[in-house]
């Protein structure tokens, strides 16, 4: 009877033992599946911090290209103001061949008036002397 009663209570401690086998296999079960999702977690995350990084890259090189042609437009803008002060120079020296060719008119006229008087002159000294 003893050994009978012994035989049960050591089936009974078997079961309970097979019970917390069980519940520790669960347990491990569980635990290796939110294993797996913190790994998917932390792949996702990866993987935005990549996109993010190629979203920053792209934003820079957006950044160098709108740099690179503020450049191009302010060195065009330079050689606009250079062309600009070289025609201004050049409108600045225009007048003067209009200027010369007045001047130059101005001393063909008194050249005329006094050709024009020395002529009257001659012609009167002419007329006047016998």
């Amino acid at each position: 009877i003893f050994n009978s009663v012994t035989d049960i209570f050591n089936s009974v401690t078997d079961i309970f033992n097979s019970v917390t086998g069980i519940f520790n296999s669960v347990t491990g079960i569980f635990n290796s599946v939110t294993v797996i999702f913190n790994s998917v977690t932390d792949i996702f995350n990866s993987v935005t911090v990549i996109f993010n990084s190629v979203t920053v890259i792209f934003n820079s090189v957006t950044v160098i290209f709108n740099s690179v042609t503020v450049i191009f437009n302010s060195v065009t803008d330079i050689f606009n103001s250079v062309t600009d002060i070289f025609n201004s120079v050049t409108g600045i020296f225009n007048p003067f061949p209009g200027i010369f060719n007045s001047v130059t008119d101005i001393f063909n006229l008194v050249t005329d008036i006094f050709n024009s008087k020395y002529m009257n002159y001659n012609e009167e000294s002419y007329l006047t002397k016998p």
